[in-house]
C-alpha cells in the first residue's frame, strides 16, 4: 500500500541484492500505517511477493488517491504474519484483509498536508499502472529507478541511491552531517526528515514520533555560516513546538553560540544542546555498528 532530505541508501549498483518496491494504497490506509508504527500489508493473493521481500530493500510509498504519487519512502525491517484488523477498512469489514505485513524504516515522508500538492505523480518518471496495481509491486527496471530518484533529488533533496556518508572524511560537510541525522533518527525508530518547513524557514533536521505530529527533536547543523540565524529557529522551534533543540557546529564556532545563549538568547540557553560536529560522526558510527550487531545476531 508509502528529506529535502538525502535518504541513506545504498548506491544500487554497489546493492544488487536490495529491491525496490512500490507500496501502493489511499490516503486512508497510509495514515493509519505511518501514525501507528509504520506497518504495512498486502492480501492472501500477493504472498508469494511478500516472501521475496528482504531487510534493507528500498520501498516507495505510493499514494493511489487523491495524490496518485510517492509521497514517501524508507527500507523493509521485518515481515510477519497477523490475524487482527488494523487498517480502517479491516475494522468496517471485522475481518483481515492484508494478514501478510512488514515494519518499515521510514527514511522520509512528506507531510499529510502536502500530499496531493508534492507527491511525485506516477506520470512524471513513467510509473506505468503495471507498478501501482497491487499494495506490492516489485520495480526491477533500471532507468525507471534511475529518473524516480532524479525526481526525488530535485523535488525532496531526497535519494534512494544515495550512498551513506564517509565516516573518513576528517571535515564533515553541513550535506553529509545531516544525512547521518537523518538516519541516526530513523535507526531510533522517527520519522526522520530533513528540510522540514518551519513558516517560511526551513530545519535542518527534526526527528517525529508519528506522521500528524509535531517534531520531537529539530536539528540545525553549522559548518560556518550564521549561527545566530541558526539559533534563532531553535529558539521559534522550541517556542512553537516546546521541541528538543540541539545545534550542531564545529568547535570554532562554540564560543559564538555560548556567548549568544548567555546574552541574546538567553531564554533558552537551557534549552539548547550544543553538539559538536565530530560528536555527530561518532554517534552515527557506533549506531552503525550496533545495527550491524543486531543483524549479526537476528535480533533486529
Amino acid at each position: 500500500m508509502f528529506n529535502g532530505v538525502q535518504c541513506l541508501f545504498l548506491a544500487l549498483d554497489d546493492a544488487r541484492n536490495m529491491a525496490v518496491w512500490t507500496l501502493v494504497g489511499n490516503e486512508e490506509n497510509w495514515r493509519t500505517a505511518l501514525r501507528q508504527g509504520a506497518i504495512w500489508g498486502i492480501r492472501e493473493k500477493y504472498r508469494n511477493l511478500w516472501e521475496q521481500l528482504r531487510p534493507e530493500d528500498i520501498l516507495l510509498f505510493y499514494c493511489k488517491s487523491p495524490a496518485a504519487g510517492i509521497v514517501g519512502a524508507g527500507t523493509l525491517a521485518k515481515t510477519f504474519r497477523q490475524d487482527r484488523p488494523f487498517w480502517p477498512d479491516e475494522e468496517r469489514a471485522g475481518k483481515v484483509i492484508y494478514p501478510y505485513r512488514f515494519e518499515m524504516n521510514v527514511q522520509f515522508v512528506l507531510p499529510e498536508n502536502e500530499w496531493i500538492a508534492r507527491a511525485i505523480k506516477g506520470s512524471e518518471v513513467g510509473l506505468t499502472r503495471g507498478y501501482v496495481a497491487k499494495g506490492l509491486n516489485p520495480v526491477r527496471n533500471d532507468a525507471l529507478i534511475a529518473r524516480i530518484d532524479r525526481s526525488l533529488v530535485e523535488r525532496f533533496g531526497a535519494s534512494i541511491l544515495a550512498k551513506t556518508p564517509d565516516l573518513g572524511v576528517s571535515v564533515p560537510t553541513h550535506s553529509g552531517v545531516q544525512a547521518m541525522l537523518v538516519e541516526i533518527g530513523s535507526l531510533q525508530r522517527f520519522l526522520s526528515q530533513r528540510e522540514y518547513p518551519m513558516e517560511r524557514e526551513r530545519l535542518d533536521v527534526v526527528w517525529r514520533r508519528v506522521e500528524g505530529s509535531v517534531p520531537t527533536y529539530v536539528f540545525e547543523v553549522q559548518v560556518g555560516g550564521d549561527v545566530q540565524h541558526a539559533l534563532g529557529k531553535l529558539k521559534h522551534a522550541h517556542d512553537l513546538w516546546n521541541s528538543n533543540v540541539v545545534l550542531a557546529l564545529g568547535p570554532g564556532d562554540m564560543a559564538k553560540a555560548e556567548s549568544l545563549l548567555s546574552g541574546t538568547f538567553h531564554e533558552v540557553q537551557s534549552k539548547v544542546k550544543l553538539v559538536e560536529l565530530t560528536k555527530i560522526q561518532e554517534l552515527y558510527r557506533l549506531k552503525k555498528q550496533w545495527k550491524a550487531m543486531e543483524k549479526t545476531l537476528g535480533i533486529f
